[in-house]
């Protein structure tokens, strides 16, 4: 691989790294890196005291509630995308 290769993939990386950027803050998405660190305390507390029912619970109602706002971003996020192709 030539150093004009590489600094081609680099322009296009960096491309690519704009355009999520772009993304998330449009659709108002945080990017968490580590999955585990989206854990909230209340979870981490119940299977602390070893409320493993309860603390599946809590996960799955927190998962809901970001799906369902998820949901609504990338409708919104989708009729934009019509309606400017209609415009």
């Amino acid at each position: 691989m030539t150093d004009v290769d590489v600094a081609m993939l680099q322009a296009k990386v960096a491309k690519l790294e704009r355009t999520v950027t772009f993304l998330l803050e449009k659709l108002n998405i945080a990017y968490v890196d580590d999955p585990g660190s989206t854990v909230s305390a209340a979870v981490r507390s119940l299977l602390e005291q070893g409320n493993k029912i309860g603390a599946i619970q809590q996960y799955r109602e927190k998962l809901e509630q970001i799906a369902s706002s998820q949901a609504a971003y990338r409708l919104t996020f989708q009729m934009m995308i019509h309606y400017t192709k209609n415009v």
